[in-house]
């Protein structure tokens, strides 16, 4: 099973992927800012930063991963009280950046009141999270995810239940689920939230049947491991290059089929693979500050393009976004400690849900 550090390393691929994505995707974006291409052309390029957009689902397979262990080790009987719990645990590193980002943009920028059109209902929504359904103006697009993550969570019993009930055939049957399901709730930022169904899906089925527990010890010689690496690789190669290829024609959700065996294939290779101390350690430390980066890096680039393209340069771009993100996050949570914010939502959450 997967271990925190194994979700903190697959975690740091996909924020590293998002940054990449966020940067490089837009044509107009690259020409903006005049970046210079040696290596890769710019259509090589912007394929690759397309194709890094399979980080969404990643977070998506480790949420309904972990969410489901939880679920399976605490024996919940009261599925809402694990709901609000969780909603809490995902919310309150939200509302801390959500707050900073508001007051620094009255500081430095624009009156944020101003993007709300002077309604409290637009701010309330942003500050729940909330914007993404009911499509009105936020701070940050990010955050578009904000509401997806807690449709998945509200939602995430029933699929658990449907699993355990199925097994592996859930899988299948989702498939088939989706084929008439239409649009459901479409994001301007996040795409259609229904293609995301069949990852989570799959992290659901992972959780409970100890999947990677299963892949961990097999093949134990060389050149069977070495076979594996090849085919986990070639998979998730073939998969990415047919998302893009059927990006416009993607009639039977095909291509929802593809993200999700492209992110078990990742977190596969992650954890049996990616086990060297260096390699662990940069991307667990790169993990565990996800969310924050997650939540202001788009702050960054969009306000501070200059800073962020300085050198022109693919690599060196993605490295300034990365690192300033990086270092944000570390202020971001000794400001945490300083204001003792996560023990007053800690005393909070114990006054709601008693022992």
């Amino acid at each position: 099973m997967f271990k925190r550090i194994d979700t903190l390393k697959v975690k740091g691929i996909a924020i590293s992927l998002l940054l990449f994505h966020h940067l490089f995707y837009s044509t107009a974006r690259i020409e903006a800012n005049g970046v210079v291409f040696h290596i890769f052309s710019q259509d090589t390029v912007e394929g690759l930063a397309t194709a890094s957009r399979i980080c969404v689902w990643i977070f998506a397979f480790l949420s309904a991963y972990g969410l489901t262990c939880k679920y399976i080790k605490e024996d919940i009987k009261r599925p809402t009280i694990f709901i609000a719990k969780s909603w809490i645990s995902l919310m309150k590193s939200y509302w801390f950046i959500y707050i900073i980002v508001f007051i620094l943009s009255f500081i430095f920028f624009n009156n944020p009141l101003e993007i709300y059109q002077h309604k409290a209902s637009y701010l309330v929504l942003d500050a729940l999270g909330l914007t993404d359904f009911f499509g009105s103006p936020m701070l940050s697009n990010v955050w578009w995810y904000m509401c997806f993550a807690q449709i998945l969570l509200i939602i995430l019993p029933l699929i658990i239940a449907v699993c355990s009930k199925f097994g592996w055939a859930s899988y299948l049957l989702m498939i088939i689920i989706i084929q008439y399901l239409g649009s459901g709730i479409s994001s301007n930022f996040g795409g259609e939230y229904i293609n995301y169904l069949l990852v989570i899906v799959l992290g659901v089925l992972c959780a409970q049947n100890s999947f990677f527990d299963k892949v961990k010890s097999k093949p134990k010689h060389l050149i069977g491991k070495i076979i594996e690496i090849c085919i986990l690789v070639g998979v998730i190669f073939i998969c990415l290059i047919l998302r893009l290829k059927l990006e416009e024609v993607d009639v039977w959700k095909v291509r929802s089929i593809l993200s999700s065996l492209a992110v078990l294939c990742i977190c596969w290779m992650s954890y049996k693979y990616l086990t060297n101390k260096i390699v662990e350690k940069v991307l667990s430390f790169l993990g565990k500050h996800s969310g924050n980066i997650f939540m202001t890096h788009a702050l960054i680039y969009t306000f501070y393009p200059n800073v962020v393209y300085y050198t022109k340069n693919v690599i060196l771009s993605w490295l300034t976004l990365l690192s300033i993100s990086l270092c944000l996050s570390i202020v971001l949570e000794k400001l945490k400690e300083l204001t003792k914010y996560n023990c007053l939502i800690k005393n909070i959450e114990n006054m709601i849900f008693p022992e």
